[in-house]
């Protein structure tokens, strides 16, 4: 064969090239060249062991041709593609048969108990995290193979094969079966294993708009898909909330005078709770202070109402505005074909509709929160763990395969009393002007700022954690 020339790898993925361990996983984050360094292995032990069978896999077949097919064939040197043979089946490239008699097989893995009668020599894994640990499991027993292809065996190579392997590759995913397999960290370890890590950041060929976009994201894709760390991704919406100023005592009100003026907020529930925030409107202080919680399944609208009623009683509130789900209190019951609304005005319950778009109420209390304009009592247990907990939902792996948008979806887990609360913040336009005191930031400004500082510097070297100061 002629002598080929071959891409340099990233000096990030060297060690990942050298390992001699059976198993190895590059968890790395968006634009890291994880993929390419993947398929590259695929390219050197088809090189390295005439007839040896190789799979490169998905767990879907439309994801692999649409992305791993396309980087193989990239990395391939132009030189050795031409004398190779390529079949196509399917709608995208089945095999790969090399010059030497090594082949590569182009496979999903969706039902990968279909693939028990394959032997192999190599397996690597695309994005790892998309597959189940089964998968890997049973794949893992298709290790086995010892004789050359016929292909191999027609060029004079009838020894038989000693070296078989698996790796893969994947961003991190909080601490999954792949984390607790392959990180150093995991809770079963397996033996004769190897993790490597690259970050964004370690890939000095990224163009600088592409990088200076993605930190610009919020701050749990930044730490995922930035800086491979595997803290779990659907980090807090509401970081803010917690600290000094957000959780307050419970106020006090004179009886012997007229109630506090209330908002209530309603988020109506057909399978999921029926939930309610009342919370006091404090002009004095230019804040809403919730101060009553309700979330109840599966009831019907007068006993809801006779509930409110004793709530609204026991705190002498007098409720100034109401206002619900614009999505669900306008639909019409199954029993009755009459909308929430109407019922619950029947029953002098008049509620306005709350902003109808998700991301605009996500930002609004979030900015109420920020400004300590909407605290909670702390007589409030399931509101305060609701805000708390209050998630950002991860993408599925499929979906960043395919490069979608990182678009922030809230996870729907317990989330009726804060989007009851959402509905109130809607109203609640600033106060007059009064001064406050700063709020904190909760992740470091001047990192970010280090990090643009250095990319823009047009050094040449990848910038690495300590660079930035950040603790590994």
């Amino acid at each position: 064969m002629d002598q080929i020339r071959f891409g340099r790898p990233l000096p990030i993925h060297i060690p990942f090239h050298q390992s001699s361990s059976r198993f190895r996983v590059a968890f790395g984050a968006a634009g890291s060249g994880k993929s390419y360094a993947g398929c590259d292995e695929a390219i050197a032990w088809a090189l390295e062991e005439p007839g040896i069978t190789g799979m490169i896999s998905r767990k879907y077949v439309t994801d692999l041709r649409d992305s791993t097919e396309r980087v193989f064939l990239e990395r391939m040197p132009d030189e050795l593609l031409q004398q190779c043979k390529l079949t196509r089946a399917g709608g995208h490239y089945e095999r790969c048969l090399f010059p030497n008699g090594s082949e590569i097989l182009f496979r999903g893995l969706a039902e990968w108990e279909k693939k028990k009668s394959v032997n192999l020599g190599f397996l690597f894994m695309d994005e790892m995290t998309e597959f189940d640990e089964n998968t890997f499991l049973g794949m893992r027993t298709r290790l086995r193979q010892r004789d050359r292809t016929p292909e191999a065996r027609i060029k004079g190579y009838h020894d038989p094969i000693t070296r078989t392997g698996l790796w893969g590759t994947t961003n991190p995913n909080g601490h999954d079966w792949v984390y607790d397999l392959f990180h150093p960290n995991g809770k079963r370890p397996i033996e004769d294993a190897s993790s490597f890590f690259s970050t964004t950041l370690d890939n000095p060929f990224l163009p600088l708009d592409y990088v200076n976009d993605l930190l610009t994201l919020p701050r749990q894709y930044i730490l995922r898909y930035v800086l491979c760390q595997f803290d779990d991704f659907a980090g807090r919406i509401y970081e803010d909330f917690g600290q000094s100023g957000t959780i307050v005592p419970h106020p006090t009100f004179d009886l012997n005078r007229p109630g506090p003026v209330v908002w209530m907020g309603m988020d109506p529930g057909t399978q999921n709770p029926t939930a309610g925030v009342w919370c006091y409107v404090d002009e004095s202080n230019h804040r809403l202070i919730a101060i009553a919680e309700y979330k109840e399944p599966g009831l019907a609208v007068d006993i809801h109402v006779a509930k409110w009623r004793a709530i609204e009683a026991m705190q002498h509130m007098r409720v100034q505005w109401r206002v619900g789900d614009p999505n669900s209190i306008t639909q019409r019951d199954r029993g009755t074909a009459i909308p929430l609304q109407s019922q619950y005005a029947r029953l002098g319950f008049n509620f306005a509709l709350g902003t109808a778009d998700r991301d605009t109420r996500i930002w609004q209390l979030g900015r109420l929160i920020k400004l300590r304009r909407f605290t909670v009592s702390e007589d409030l247990p399931q509101l305060i763990e609701a805000l708390k907990n209050y998630q950002w939902k991860d993408l599925t792996p499929s979906q960043r395969a395919r490069g979608e948008d990182a678009k922030q979806e809230p996870l729907k887990k317990n989330t009726d009393l804060v989007e009851a609360a959402q509905f109130i913040a809607g109203r609640f336009l600033p106060f007059r002007t009064k001064a406050y005191e700063p709020v904190p930031q909760t992740w470091s400004d001047e990192v970010w700022a280090e990090v643009r500082r250095l990319r823009n510097s047009g050094r040449g070297d990848p910038i690495s954690y300590s660079d930035l100061g950040i603790a590994t």
